[in-house]
């Protein structure tokens, strides 16, 4: 593969993190080869005093890494007690696929961290910004409620691999005006 790829901007996600591509899917196929759907990887950055939507990725597991600063990281698999996980420059854990996470930087500098999803994560929104389409799925910030809203949204969740592989077959079937997956 010829070819050198640049990161995109910063944007944010509903979980209300930023995210910025250094390389995914469709910015492999955009470069004229197939696309490799495996994996992707991108930063986060996640600003002082603050903490992302608890969510989770019910069809990709992701490393978060840490490259700059520290960050405390809360885990529960569905319907088990959560635990939190305090990240330095140079650490790394592993979230499960349907485990719920949570970023929180209590910390006065901010977080950036590195993502390495696979398979690969896919976020495509259209040209007014609206989602199309989101690997992930946010429940609130309240830890008490979790488990309340996952029963809730599990018929939705059961058909989600479904649905991924529908979007992924659209992404490469034609030339999309859509903003690439991320």
């Amino acid at each position: 593969m010829n070819h050198i790829f640049s990161k995109g901007d910063f944007f944010q996600v509903p979980d209300g993190t930023l995210v910025q591509t250094i390389i995914g899917p469709q910015d492999i196929y955009n470069a004229g080869f197939s696309p490799l759907t495996e994996v992707n990887l991108a930063y986060g950055k996640i600003h002082a005093k603050t903490t992302s939507l608890i969510h989770l990725h019910p069809c990709v597991s992701q490393i978060t890494h840490v490259i700059s600063g520290s960050i405390k990281i809360t885990m529960q698999v569905p319907f088990e007690q959560s635990y939190t996980l305090e990240l330095r420059q140079g650490q790394s854990i592993v979230t499960p696929k349907n485990t719920f996470f949570q970023l929180n930087n209590p910390f006065d500098h901010e977080c950036i961290v590195q993502y390495i999803v696979t398979p690969a994560f896919l976020f495509q929104q259209d040209a007014t910004g609206s989602i199309l389409y989101n690997d992930a799925v946010t429940f609130g910030k309240i830890w008490a409620d979790v488990d309340a809203l996952y029963k809730k949204q599990l018929p939705t969740l059961e058909n989600f691999s479904e649905k991924r592989t529908k979007v992924l077959q659209e992404m490469f079937a034609s030339s999309s005006t859509t903003s690439p997956a991320r």
